[in-house]
Order: structure tokens, then sequence, then C-alpha cells
């Protein structure tokens, strides 16, 4: 997304990220310039994320048990 915003004319891109969770599998060349909270390597829910199509509104961040 960054490249095509620069190809569209921006002369700056930033990349801001509610959570970014701490794995080895993301993409080498996309990394947020600004993370709110860094979480485990589990599946999370709440404040907009959710379970099969629930609990997105829980008013927190939850991680399942591993």
């Amino acid at each position: 997304m960054r490249t095509w915003c620069l190809e569209q004319g921006a002369t700056d891109v930033r990349i801001a990220a509610l959570t970014v969770k701490r794995h080895d599998r993301a993409l080498p060349d996309v990394k947020a310039d600004y993370a709110g909270v860094e979480l485990p390597d589990r599946y999370v829910f709440g404040f907009g994320m959710d379970v099969n199509e629930g609990l997105r509104g829980v008013p927190a961040i939850y991680a399942m048990k591993e």
C-alpha cells in the first residue's frame, strides 16, 4: 500500500497500527511506523477484532489462552 500511495503522488506515507504481534511471519518490506500495542503471538479479539463474527464490541483487547 505504501508503494501504491507513493505512485499516486504522495510525498510521504506513514503506516500506523493499533496492534502488532511479536512473530517472524511478517512481510519483510511492510512495517508500521507507529504501533500502539505489541501483542503476543496468540489469537486476539475485542476492540473491533472478532472471534467467529462475535466479541468485536468488547471494549478491550484479549488474547486466547495458549
